[in-house]
């Protein structure tokens, strides 16, 4: 088991990304959207050089649509059906995928945060039940709760607003920017931490190396998480 730290910190709230930062689905997930996505069209879809870093569903979905010529806008019914149907077909592709595995040091990092006194929250662009079919499938689900998700908004900014509003909301949190942490992959989840004026911090467990995540501003930057007490003792505040 992680050691605990011989102090109580101060209330503090932590947000994570999912993908790339927490797991990785093994391609699950691009999966499964492109067979909802061909249910629903009718016909093959092309998916080849769509970008998923850092971008939500909600956006993925309309990309799609326009790939097949199609007008998001003008067809809110597809988006909404091709959702549904991925919704489906995620937990048959995550059950299949032979490479889907959490990143380092995940368990360890969000134990010793849970036990020394942080409240944990999501802010990713997946849509809300999404989220929680890959939490559940890598068992993570019970350390999460709340947080902002990719449902409503296509724009990751919007999602970390959103998903600090929830989160005080569901835990009774009042705290300044600075007890607020945003871990992501992606210069947009750096983005989003600095819209919110949360402390970034970014893990080069994705597509984007160290180098590129300090470019974009993250506060504090981690190969990964494997160090987890190191890891923690950086994030919690000093006093």
């Amino acid at each position: 088991m992680p050691a605990e730290f011989n102090r109580t910190p101060p209330k503090l709230l932590v947000l994570f990304d999912i993908d790339q930062t927490l797991l990785h689905t093994g391609g699950a997930g691009s999966r499964a959207l492109k067979l909802a996505a061909e249910e629903v069209l009718g016909r093959p879809v092309d998916l080849d050089g769509m970008l998923y870093a850092g971008r939500t569903d909600l956006a993925l979905i309309g990309e799609i649509l326009q790939r097949a010529g199609l007008n998001p806008d003008d067809h809110p019914d597809l988006a909404h059906a091709i959702k549904l149907a991925f919704f489906r077909h995620l937990p048959v592709t995550l059950e299949e995928s032979t490479k889907g595995r959490l990143m380092p040091g995940v368990p360890q990092v969000l134990d010793l945060l849970s036990r020394n006194g942080a409240c944990l929250g999501l802010c990713t662009g997946n849509f809300r039940y999404s989220a929680f079919l890959k939490l559940s499938h890598f068992r993570l689900a019970d350390y999460f709760a709340e947080g902002g998700f990719g449902d409503l908004y296509p724009d990751r900014a919007d999602i970390a607003r959103d998903a600090v509003r929830r989160c005080f909301r569901r835990f009774s949190l009042s705290l300044p920017p600075d007890r607020i942490i945003l871990v992501g992959d992606t210069p947009e989840d750096v983005r989003a931490g600095q819209a919110v004026g949360a402390r970034t911090v970014a893990v080069a467990t994705g597509i984007f190396d160290e180098e590129a995540l300090r470019a974009a501003g993250a506060d504090l930057v981690f190969k990964d998480l494997s160090d987890a007490e190191g890891v923690v003792r950086a994030l919690l505040p000093d006093d």
